[in-house]
């Protein structure tokens, strides 16, 4: 949900503007005030109105977000906006044949609204139509993300290319990024070579992606990209390899982690046994409460704040007897950590996590990892690793809205919300079903 768009009058794009200061200073409540004091004065300004029902929608507010975005429309029934930001709040309702509505009829009254094209697209993917659903992910975004020097990029449409190079790069959230490369074995089978380039962001990645079969080369030298013959964004493979991911076609796991890393945590959590005066291993546990928040981006700080789980909040999950809890939290939300009185719950060896090569290695001597829907509950995944995961009401389009299992991710269970924003029952399943696992496991 992105409120600068084209065609609103100066003095709307100043209101949001000084919208998104407050925002990306993590003041939504400031936002949300100014926007209310611009609806007041000027009760009849469509534009004022789709504002604060935005900022109202990324609140959580959804009911009174949706109310105030049918309100601007009543002003102007021709506000695009309005109608994006209803295919929004649609989505997070988790009614996909509704949002895919409303997106059309806001790309049919301004065809050039971003959040619109990418918004329509996750909406026919959760729907489950993926052909379509990757084929207006194509048309919803420009390349936009690296800078070619006296070559233009040539993309690869999914030809057989049995002599070229393929370059491959990142796009979106970590998380996408180990999801979906697992399609370059496909790819690998229709070119010569394939080279895995990765922006600085992803370069924490670089070791692991080693592991991925049909890759040749994983490098950070954005010289790879003049030298290939085509390249291709990772989250294109789905649409030009027409893959539907319904079933997964490739074998789980797909990514391994690194022997000599396993072996070095294998000694740290042996050691760290012998320092509790245990004489067996307990159930070991790996907890990610949070994600990350960036909060200059609004929408994507938004989404955060709805994903995470406070760690305070974790309380009946963390009082289970008979689990020992590591936490593969990293990011500013470690440090509710040290804020909490139940610190003492947790083994904290994060501070020898280099990369994701690293936290690989310490989650295949875990016995199970627990997380919120961020990029270690797709690690988990990708290695086979049993992953339950805490997952949002708005749940993101990959895991639908209803099932509590992943086909891409034959190993992860999902525990979702009931109503948007309460974590309390979600904690108490999860808690639950614990006691039941570690019973399970005791049974001679």
């Amino acid at each position: 949900m992105n409120f600068l768009s084209p065609n609103l009058a100066a003095s709307t794009q100043a209101l949001i503007e000084r919208c998104d200061q407050h925002m990306a200073r993590g003041d939504w409540e400031a936002a949300l005030e100014l926007a209310t004091t611009a609806a007041n004065e000027a009760p009849l300004d469509a534009n004022v109105h789709y504002v604060r029902g935005g900022i109202l929608a990324m609140m959580g507010s959804i009911d009174d977000a949706h109310a105030e975005t049918q309100e601007a429309l009543r002003l102007d029934p021709t506000h695009a906006g309005a109608f994006s930001n209803l295919g929004a709040i649609a989505m997070w309702r988790r009614d996909y044949a509704g949002s895919a509505r409303d997106y059309r009829r806001a790309l049919a009254l301004r065809p050039g609204i971003e959040d619109a094209k990418s918004g329509l697209a996750y909406a026919l993917l959760a729907m489950g139509d993926f052909a379509a659903g990757w084929a207006q992910h194509e048309r919803s975004r420009a390349l936009g993300l690296l800078a070619y020097d006296k070559k233009e990029p040539v993309l690869w449409d999914g030809s057989m290319r049995p002599a070229e190079t393929l370059t491959l790069f990142g796009e979106a959230g970590l998380g996408d990024v180990l999801q979906f490369c697992r399609l370059a074995p496909l790819a690998r089978e229709r070119v010569g070579r394939i080279v895995f380039y990765l922006q600085p962001y992803y370069a924490p990645l670089a070791p692991l992606l080693s592991s991925l079969e049909g890759v040749d080369e994983v490098t950070l030298d954005a010289g790879s990209l003049r030298r290939s013959d085509v390249s291709l964004s990772v989250l294109s493979l789905p649409y030009v390899l027409n893959a539907s991911l319904a079933v997964s076609p490739v074998v789980v796991p797909y990514l391994a982690p690194d022997p000599v890393r396993v072996q070095i945590w294998r000694q740290r959590l042996r050691e760290h046994t012998s320092r509790a005066g245990q004489a067996t291993p307990p159930l070991r546990v790996g907890l990610v409460w949070g994600g990350n928040p960036r909060l200059a981006q609004a929408r994507i700080s938004a989404l955060d704040r709805r994903r995470s789980v406070p760690f305070d909040a974790l309380g009946p999950l963390l009082d289970v007897v008979g689990a020992e809890f590591h936490t593969l939290q990293l990011g500013s939300a470690a440090s509710q950590l040290a804020a909490s009185a139940r610190a003492s719950r947790i083994v904290d060896l994060t501070a020898e996590i280099a990369d994701f090569a690293d936290t690989a290695a310490l989650i295949a001597e875990l016995d199970l990892v627990i997380s919120v829907d961020t990029s270690v509950a797709h690690l988990a995944g990708a290695l086979g690793r049993p992953v339950w995961m805490m997952n949002r009401f708005d749940s993101c389009w990959r895991w639908g809205s209803q099932r509590d299992d992943a086909p891409w991710y034959p190993s992860m269970r999902i525990f979702r919300q009931q109503q948007f924003g309460e974590w309390g029952s979600v904690v108490d399943a999860v808690a639950q079903a614990l006691k039941r696992h570690l019973a399970e496991v005791r049974t001679p």
